[in-house]
């Protein structure tokens, strides 16, 4: 289980002044070796957004540790939304497959060690939706309650853009044998690409920076 503040872009962003924010994150990840005999198989989905955009993404990967000090994971993902909200709204699809790498930097403790993360994505983004525009083509709030005031677009936006994060974070109990498994609290950096619109015309893509911070409980042996 994971509950966290998490580096990302919001789609709306694309259509006004493009930058990176901080999403709220509910993820599930379940191995089922024991069950389908596929050790490093993992499969779950992750519950991300704000308010109405709160979109289910599966997820399907595998993993590998290699030494006692590094593993890595490689997991696609991919989901879609259809919103609307003060006469705005859109269709999004997403796909996409990121590779990951987790390393202890030193152990303190046997039960406190601090670790770092390194992961590269690649995302298929594919989104329509109709919004207002101001004087400069820029994305604003319609105006709901006097029609007269708003310039509706209908943008687009689409591509493959890729991400990176890097992490730090303190592990606390890994080594334990009861039903805490172990906590980490991470602090994240993220950058990427990002499409951009502007007046419903697609323009050059954007970079973007985001950071996060993100507690992570694991329960079990």
């Amino acid at each position: 289980m994971q509950l966290g503040v998490v580096p990302a872009f919001y789609l709306s962003a694309a259509a006004s002044k493009p930058k990176g924010g901080g999403t709220g994150q509910l993820a599930v990840l379940f191995e089922p070796d024991h069950v389908i005999k596929v050790p490093g198989l993992l499969v779950g989905a992750r519950l991300f957004g704000n308010g109405k955009d709160t979109p289910v993404e599966p997820m399907i990967g595998f993993r590998r540790q290699l030494g006692p000090d590094f593993g890595w994971a490689i997991i696609g993902y991919g989901t879609s939304k259809r919103s609307s909200e003060r006469l705005a709204s859109y269709h999004g699809f997403q796909m996409g497959g990121e590779i990951a790498g987790d390393g202890k930097i030193v152990g303190f403790t046997r039960w406190l060690s601090m670790h770092a993360q390194m992961a590269a994505a690649v995302t298929r983004v594919v989104a329509s939706g109709k919004h207002c525009v101001d004087g400069d083509g820029i994305g604003k709030d319609c105006d709901e309650q006097d029609m007269t005031k708003n310039t509706f677009v209908h943008s687009e936006a689409s591509g493959f853009f890729p991400s990176a994060t890097a992490s730090v974070t303190l592990d606390v109990g890994r080594h334990g044998s009861s039903w805490f498994h172990s906590l980490r609290v991470a602090l994240m950096l993220s950058a990427g690409r990002m499409p951009h619109v502007s007046g419903g015309d697609p323009q050059d893509d954007s970079t973007y920076f985001a950071a996060g911070l993100l507690a992570t409980l694991g329960i079990g042996e």
